[in-house]
């Protein structure tokens, strides 16, 4: 009950912080400095549904890892906060160890995915490019 009571106050910090701050943002006035994107915009940001795919697969694999990372470390508090109880410390230690099981299973199926894209010449992960900004570095304004 203390550590739930520890973790809801926690929570709510958190959540008031990303709220004072979301609330004071002010906004970015930006000039127009009339130069031409000169990337062409499609009418989708995925012209098909492979990379469409390949995109979705490296998201979830991503929020996996970082759910894996959340879970150890809520277990490592767990742990910290047992205070010698040896249910909340073993409470603690099942929830390190199913995060380490999901982070091999992450691995396992991250590895699945790349034998696949060998064997089969598919490409599941390889088409998967993070969004850049243009580089506007050096053009007069």
């Amino acid at each position: 009950m203390k550590i739930s009571f520890i973790f809801q106050k926690l929570f709510s910090g958190f959540i008031f912080a990303f709220g004072w701050l979301a609330s004071n943002v002010s906004p970015v006035l930006a000039q127009d400095d009339g130069v031409v994107d000169p990337v062409p915009r499609t009418a989708t940001p995925f012209p098909d549904l492979a990379q469409l795919i390949a995109n979705v697969i490296a998201i979830v694999i991503f929020l996996a890892a970082l759910l894996v990372f959340i879970f150890l470390l809520i277990g490592g508090l767990q742990w910290i906060l047992s205070g010698g109880d040896k249910a909340a410390a073993q409470a603690a230690r099942d929830r390190i160890t199913s995060a380490l099981v999901g982070l091999v299973i992450i691995v396992a199926a991250f590895a699945l995915m790349l034998i696949i894209e060998r064997v089969f010449g598919v490409s599941v992960l390889s088409g998967f490019t993070p969004p850049t900004a243009p580089n506007t570095v050096g053009r007069p304004g």
